[in-house]
Order: C-alpha cells, then structure tokens, then sequence
C-alpha cells in the first residue's frame, strides 16, 4: 500500500526536483524589479509610514508576515524571494492536483506514469511557470492558501453525504484559507468564482437548487472572510479606494515597461510578446484542442474554465501573467485537456511519427531563440541589454539563434524571446545580477566623490536598500522634496560621517531640452551620477556626448557645467 502510494505520487518529486534545477541554475536574492525593492524598503526602513510608504495595501498580509523579521535588509530580502519561490512550486503542485481531480472524474484511472509525463509536459510547454518564481511574488502565495482552500471543500462535499461536524470544521479551516490568501493578494478574491462554479458542477444528483444554494452560500461567507482577513492583514476599504487609481493604472497597462505611447497595434504586440512564455505554440495549440473537446462534449467543466476567464478578464489587457494567475488552473485544464485528446487520436491512429514533431514543437522555445535587431531599442539582438551608446541601427532582422532570444522587459522581470534553457541555465542570473552589481557600483562611485545619484526611472528603493545593508541610514521621507521643490531627496549617513544623497523624479518621454533643464537644477554640485530609463539615457547622449562620461550600462557621469553651456 505504501509503495503503491509512493508510486501514484511520483510525479510531485519530479515537479519539485525540476524547479529544484532551475532554482539552482537561475536563482538569486538580488532585487530583480523595482516592486521588489519598495515592497522590502517599508521593512528596512522599520515599517515607519511617516518614512517609507508600503509597497500597496493589496501585499498586506505579506507584509504582515514580514514585519515579524527584524528590519535587516539581507535578512528581509532572502526571505521574502526563498518563500514566494517555494509558495510558486507549491503552487503549481496545487494546479496539476486540481486538474487531476478534475480529470479524473470525466475519465478512466491514468498510470503514474500518466502524471509524470503531464507535468514534465506542462512545464514544458509553459516556461513562465518558472519565471513566477524567479522574483518576489506574494501573488504565488495567495494563490497557494486559495488552491488549498478550493481543494479542501470540494474534497470534502464529494466525500460526505450529510455534512458532519469534521466536515464543517474542514469547510470553515477552507474559508479562513480563502480569506488569508485574498489578504497576500487583493484581486484572487475573483478566483472565488471558479470555486463557486465548480461547487455547482459537484454532485450532479443533487438539485441544481440546492447546489446553487449551497455554491452561493460559500462565495458569500468566503467574501466576508476575505474582508476580516485583510482587516487583520491592516488595511481596509478606504485603503481600497485610495490605491484605486494605480489598481486602474494596472488594469490598462500592457505587457511592456516602455510603450506607454504606442498606437494600439504595438501595444497589443508588446502584450503578445510578454504572454509569449506562457502560451508556447505547443501550450496554444493543445488549449485550442482541449476548449473544443469540452466545446464538443457539452462539458460541465465549460463553466469552470469560463469561471477562471472571467475572474482574469479585467487583467488581460496587461499581458502579466501574475495579474491574470486566477485563469492559470483554467488554461492548465485546457492544455492537459487538449493533450489527452490529441495523443488519445495519435495512438487509435497508430501515427507515431506525430511524437516526433510534437516533440520537436514541444522543446524548440527551449533551445531555439529569435535574435531581433532592431533599431533604436535597449534590449537585444540576444537576452542581453545595450549600452545606451550604442551606434545606431538602420534595419530590422531576425533569426535563429542556439542561445537566449530577444530580451525584453516586464514588469515581472525580464524575459526572452524564446531559446529559454539558455536563459535559465545561466543567462538571466548573469544579467539581473550585472544590474544588481551596476547599481552598487553607482553607488560607491557618488560616495568617493561625493556628489548625488539622480534617479529618474523605477524604483529608487533599489539604492536605499543597498545602502542600509552596508551600514548607511536615513531619517528623510521618501515625500521629502529638495530645495528645488522638483525632485524627491533623501540624505544618507553612516556610522562615519559619510554621506551620499539620492534624488528621485520619475521621467520618460519627454523633450531633450525639458531633460536638460530639470538636469541644470543640480548646478551647485557641479557634477552628478544619472540613471534613468533607456530612452532617457540614451536621449541625452545624443545631445550632449561631451558632458557624459559612460559609467556602465545605465549609469553616467554628468558634467553639470558643460551640460548646459554647450
């Protein structure tokens, strides 16, 4: 019996010894996102909302948890990125358990052999799996309490006739559940939908009234959950309303960091493209088959996956696979779906070449990437970023390439055009952790000469971090404006009287001459370091190259004087 057990579950160590891989390979505890590094600057800073804002409201609980750690930046950091990258497997484990479940009720028993080979599959043929959880994500964690919660409760009314008092225990341990995951994360409260739908579905022999009864009964009380969790978490509705305009901000941003002025068309490629390491040709192809077999066979599952589309609907715009995770379990029951109908046709038909070239589809994303030269971008060919010195470029090309494929950004992170064994294997840690080292460097030097770092791209948390891990303090808001009433500045000292300062002004998009005159506002320090978003860094070179000296990548040493007399 045991030996028996250990064999049906087989295929979870094989999930956990895959990501266990991939971790090692691609996994660091530097700050990959700008989100990353505010979400942990309120615990470094001491969680003094007079000093430092929260991160957003809707990671209440996860800050929570966090605010049971001492504010020590290393501490808080490999915490915060060991637990969501953990929460992201378990998660996914989750996920197959779920669909497995769901299959197997439309289905015969399936071998172990079966539920290996579906999970190698499903991460496979949908890389960003592992991408969630290469950067700090209590969006993974949420989900994690709201899967355990779902699989509790219909577990628990397929197996009991009348609800007993273990049963009503277990049904309330999943509503706690429910509501604590809503609490890490604000929107996979719509995931609720998806359980409410399958609690309809659940034991047909039960009147449809009642069922809709019962379903509506649970979605009213994990509502009433969610809002005590998130009450306990330290926040509430008017924290709510006011982080309104940003969750809108969200809803209507697509999938790239720098195409906020972009027709519809390239918006809408740049949301294509950031969806690409989740929809592989291979994933899209079996979610097609696998949504018309349940098309075909009138499926009660339908309701569960339309449920999981609608819960993400409002997020699709944004391309992020985080914000549209509530529709993950929809689209990985469609994917396995669409698998077993297919390979179900290949074996009647005795078509064994069809293994082949579904192999060969299955891992081209994996060792094949699209190079893409293109003109007067940052990222590229390959999964490498440009020096905004770079010369310029006339054309655009394409091709095939044995390594990482075109990079590009996210606000998850960065990510490739494909070639995704290459990135993961070594390429993206050498990349975030050349931009982690950058930052430090640009730091270090604005000490030695004592001039300012002028921050004019996301996040200035980044330096504020790496400064209290190496001793330095601050007792300025990060709402504290500088005498010229237009940049945000804070003083940092340390132990022995050093000091560096950080200015902040977020810019993008505007005129070279408009740059400049904000620039001429740091005249008495004669000289300063800058950083600030691709096009801004390389803007400015091209009109003023004698005033610059190249630092690294994104950084630069100003001449102030030169500047603005040329």
């Amino acid at each position: 019996m045991k030996s028996e057990w250990v064999k049906s579950n087989l295929w979870v160590a094989i999930v956990f010894l895959l990501f266990w891989i991939v971790y090692q390979r691609a996994g660091t505890l530097v700050y990959i996102d700008g989100d990353d590094a505010t979400s942990i600057a309120y615990h470094v800073m001491g969680r003094d909302k007079t000093l430092q804002s929260p991160y957003s409201p809707y990671h209440g609980m996860m800050d929570k948890m966090l605010s049971l750690l001492l504010p020590q930046e290393e501490m808080l950091r490999t915490y915060a990125f060991i637990t969501t990258r953990l929460a992201n497997i378990i998660m996914l484990l989750l996920i197959l358990t779920l669909i497995f479940e769901w299959v197997k009720e439309k289905d015969t028993k399936k071998s172990s052999v079966w539920y290996i080979l579906t999970s190698i599959t499903v991460l496979l043929a949908i890389p960003e799996l592992f991408y969630l959880g290469l950067v700090y994500a209590p969006t993974c964690v949420a989900m994690c309490f709201i899967l355990f919660s779902h699989l509790i409760t219909r577990r628990v009314l397929i197996s009991t006739g009348a609800l007993t008092m273990k049963a009503y225990t277990l049904c309330i341990i999943a509503l706690v559940a429910f509501g604590f995951g809503v609490a890490f994360r604000w929107n996979t409260i719509a995931y609720g939908l998806v359980i409410v739908a399958d609690l309809i579905m659940i034991k047909k022999d039960t009147p449809l009234p009642a069922r809709l009864k019962l379903a509506t009964t649970w979605g009213s009380v994990a509502l009433v959950f969610s809002f005590l969790m998130i009450g306990f978490s330290g926040y509430g509705f008017a924290d709510f309303l006011e982080k309104f305009e940003t969750i809108l901000h969200v809803i209507n941003q697509t999938g790239s960091l720098s195409n906020q002025n972009n027709s519809n068309t390239q918006s809408l490629a740049a949301t294509i493209l950031t969806l690409s390491p989740l929809f592989t040709p291979f994933c899209a192809f079996a979610v097609l088959i696998g949504t018309l077999k349940l098309l075909y066979k009138r499926s009660s599952l339908l309701f569960v996956v339309g449920a999981g589309i609608i819960s993400a609907l409002p997020w699709f715009g944004s391309g992020v696979p985080k914000f549209i995770i509530t529709a993950l379990p929809a689209f990985i029951l469609l994917f396995i779906t669409g698998l077993m109908t297919v390979t179900e046709y290949v074996n009647k038909q005795r078509i064994k070449s069809f293994y082949i070239v579904g192999l060969i589809i299955l891992l081209a994303p994996w060792l094949v990437g699209i190079s893409i030269t293109r003109e007067d971008t940052a990222w590229g060919p390959g999964f490498t970023k440009k020096p905004y010195d770079y010369p310029e470029m006339q054309s655009t090309s394409l091709q095939l390439i044995n390594r990482g494929g075109f990079a590009f950004p996210t606000p998850e992170g960065i990510r490739p055009l494909y070639g995704h064994f290459y990135v993961l294997w070594s390429e993206w840690k050498m990349m975030v952790e050349q931009n982690s080292a950058e930052r430090e460097v640009a730091i270090q030097k604005a000490i030695e000469l004592n001039i300012p770092l002028v921050v004019t791209s996301w996040s200035p948390d980044y330096y504020l971090n790496y400064l209290y891990s190496i001793g330095y303090q601050t007792t300025d808001s990060n709402y504290q404006q500088s005498d010229n009433q237009t940049f945000y500045v804070r003083n940092f000292y340390n132990a022995q009287g050093q000091s560096v300062s950080i200015f902040y002004l977020e810019l993008e998009g505007i005129e070279d001459s408009e740059l400049i005159n904000y620039l001429s506002l740091f005249q008495r320090y004669q000289e300063i370091i800058f950083t600030g978003y691709s096009q801004t860094l390389r803007s400015l070179y091209f009109a003023r190259p004698d005033a610059l000296q190249k630092l690294s990548t994104a950084f630069m040493l100003i001449d102030i004087n030169q500047l603005i007399t040329e």
